[in-house]
């Protein structure tokens, strides 16, 4: 009988390009989750799961041996915490694309997770599609997050305003550009929101990344939140 603390099915190397599916590499205490979201992968003609974890240090283990394109990875968790677990895996994959995946939508776990190193959070249960975007982005190296973890970060964007925060460091339409990242939106869909061209978008990129010291925008938005 298989052991379902510790289960890898197949290798997932990474790719310069998404032309086969996208292995990722599962890891919740929850063995109802586990089965489901290995399911949904496996269903995926875009995604397979190549291997699960029900805890931390399990998953601290199994993936650097297996080498996933994407993880989801559960926050709360016995023993190693999600946060604490991305750190440390990090540290030995400093390339790996992790997904915080939980029901639990609070503001510190979503900025501990990013400062950890996560790209992304998505809330469960989610729908096939947004499973299958939410990894589609982060293996492309873009930032994804779950509309639940964009609402809760509402919070922060007017707290920061109602102190002035914002006006220590960036501009109002910085802010707006900031919006739009952790929204995961791209060049042309903030172009589109903002009313600008894209060569202004960029601009403000550029701009907004040398005032934060940072040079890609997921370090933007972990440096933005961190203030």
């Amino acid at each position: 009988m298989e052991d379902s603390s510790e289960l890898t099915i197949m290798s997932g190397k990474h790719a310069s390009e998404p032309s086969r599916p996208i292995g990722v590499f599962v890891v919740d205490d929850d063995l109802t989750v586990l089965s489901a979201t290995r399911a949904a992968l496996d269903f995926l003609p875009g995604t397979f799961c190549c291997g699960v974890a029900e805890e931390g240090e399990s998953a601290l283990r199994l993936i650097p041996t297996v080498n996933p394109d994407v993880v989801l990875m559960d926050i709360r968790m016995p023993g190693l915490n999600g946060p604490d677990c991305v750190r440390k895996l990090m540290a030995m994959c400093p390339d790996l694309r992790v997904i915080m995946f939980t029901g639990y939508c609070e503001v510190k776990l979503v900025i501990d997770s990013l400062h950890a190193g996560a790209r992304g959070y998505l809330a469960k249960p989610p729908s096939i599609v947004e499973l299958e975007k939410a990894v589609r982005d982060v293996y492309a190296g873009d930032i994804h997050f779950s509309q639940s973890a964009l609402q809760s970060l509402a919070g922060v964007f007017q707290a920061r305003r109602t102190i002035g925060v914002e006006s220590l460091v960036l501009t109002a339409r910085e802010e707006q550009v900031v919006a739009c990242l952790i929204s995961g939106r791209r060049n042309k869909q903030i172009a589109d929101e903002l009313g600008v061209g894209k060569d202004t978008v960029h601009s403000h990129l550029q701009r907004l990344y040398a005032k934060l010291g940072v040079h890609s925008r997921r370090e933007a938005v972990q440096k933005y939140l961190a203030l």
